[in-house]
């Protein structure tokens, strides 16, 4: 015996689909169709049954529940008896219940992002915001402690998004209790909310969790640029390709990864220049910066034979090879101490309860190549652009002026640049006049003057 249609909510009434065959289904049925509504209009001397198609505004056929039940209330609602506070109090209680039907179904065809599979999907997106390879290897390492303290504290959590500002508030403590310092804070918390806000359309999060979590104090160690002496020191003590990556740093204020895996395609020796785009600012800067070579690193880069590739190939493979790039820093400091230079901060590190905190490693080379420059009167814009700082406030935090240093870099400078007038520069002669050979008239005009300058 064929059972009887359920009966709908009394005026509404009775929602129902029909499949691609055209054979009636529950409106709760899965099965994909077009929804229709029977109801009966009743006049004063009759009354009619009626079965529609539901179309929306553009008219077109209805097929989820949650627009089917709007539909039906528009339709039904002028034939409702009763207040019409409770009429509209009803269209708004079936309308959330179609919601929460639809969000629900949604989720089940297409859940949101779950937090096992966050990182993979960042990591693979094409729409991240760009970043280095060790920036990306940071931001891989602040999501795996986020996912661990989740499991350890929340193992019930599946998706992104049921992770609240609650939860949020109470792991951002967590990383202050630990200990961390305010720029690991600001670095491991900003992340996230990154993550948060750029995946927001596969988390389906009513909001940012992390969005109202204020930033910490950072307090910068910095590190300190060296003296004079210390910089001639351990640039004439090392030797090998170490001796030409402390040179070069030291006299053109250049990167650590940018020093070891310069190129002879970004240094031009005959106008004394180096062109390179940094590695910080590789992806969202591709202005160079360049950078004069001063006269004893050009010296010893033409004393190389091989001009081709980088400019120090072993060095380069290292740095290319260590993606945390330690190993050559470990190698610098060893170096420094050797010269009797103390890298660490004095109470912390090894013999101490405290972290090491470096305050000289290859980076005070680039304070120490600002300061220079400023003590001797070059202007913030040149230094700027020699270190490919973003803003003169940047450059401002490297920068460390005092009367007496400033006399005694005057001295200094002098005799270095005596010893350069003495190198002999038959090197460079050579070498243009080959060149000479192979350049326009005017070209090989212009050589000719340089020559005679020599």
């Amino acid at each position: 015996m064929k059972s009887k249609p359920k009966r709908s909510q009394r005026g509404l009434g009775r929602l129902y689909k029909r499949d691609k065959s055209g054979k009636e289904q529950k409106a709760t049925s899965k099965v994909p169709g077009i929804f229709w509504l029977e109801h009966t209009i009743k006049n004063k001397d009759s009354k009619k049954r009626i079965r529609q198609k539901l179309t929306d505004q553009d008219e077109e056929p209805i097929r989820t529940l949650k627009e089917a039940k709007v539909a039906q209330l528009k339709i039904r609602s002028p034939f409702l008896s009763g207040d019409k506070i409770e009429v509209l109090k009803k269209l708004k209680a079936d309308i959330g219940e179609a919601q929460q039907e639809y969000d629900k179904a949604h989720d089940t065809a297409n859940p949101p992002l779950k937090i096992i599979n966050a990182w993979h999907a960042y990591e693979n997106s094409l729409e991240r915001k760009p970043c280095s390879a060790r920036t990306l290897q940071g931001y891989k390492m602040y999501f795996s402690i986020f996912e661990s303290w989740i499991n350890n504290n929340y193992s019930e959590l599946v998706y992104m998004r049921d992770v609240i500002s609650d939860i949020a508030t109470e792991y951002a403590t967590n990383i202050i209790q630990a200990g961390k310092s305010g720029n690991t804070f600001n670095k491991h918390i900003g992340f996230l909310k990154r993550i948060f806000r750029e995946f927001a359309t596969e988390i389906r999060a009513d909001k940012n969790p992390f969005e109202n979590i204020q930033r910490r104090e950072q307090n910068t160690q910095s590190r300190r640029e060296l003296t004079l002496q210390e910089l001639i020191t351990v640039i004439d003590d090392a030797t090998g390709e170490l001796a030409l990556l402390l040179l070069i740093g030291g006299v053109t204020g250049l990167r650590l990864g940018d020093c070891a895996t310069l190129q002879w395609s970004e240094v031009d020796l005959i106008r004394g220049l180096v062109r390179r785009i940094p590695n910080k600012t590789a992806r969202r800067k591709q202005k160079p910066v360049v950078v004069g070579i001063p006269q004893m690193l050009l010296n010893a880069l033409n004393k190389l034979e091989d001009k081709t590739g980088y400019v120090m190939p072993g060095m380069a493979e290292r740095y290319t090879r260590d993606k945390n790039h330690g190993n050559i820093e470990k190698e610098i400091q060893r170096h420094f101490e050797a010269c009797g230079i103390q890298c660490h901060k004095e109470g912390t590190g090894a013999g101490t309860e405290k972290r090491a905190i470096v305050e000289v490693g290859f980076h005070s080379l680039r304070h120490t190549y600002v300061s220079l420059h400023a003590e001797r009167g070059t202007s913030v814009t040149v230094i700027q652009g020699n270190v490919g700082h973003g803003s003169p406030a940047m450059t401002a935090h490297y920068t460390h002026i005092s009367e007496d240093k400033a006399v005694e870099v005057a001295k200094v400078l002098d005799c270095i640049t005596t010893e350069a007038q003495e190198v002999p520069l038959e090197p460079q002669r050579e070498r243009l006049k080959q060149l000479a050979d192979t350049l326009s008239l005017e070209k090989i005009e212009r050589i000719i003057n340089t020559l005679q300058e020599y």
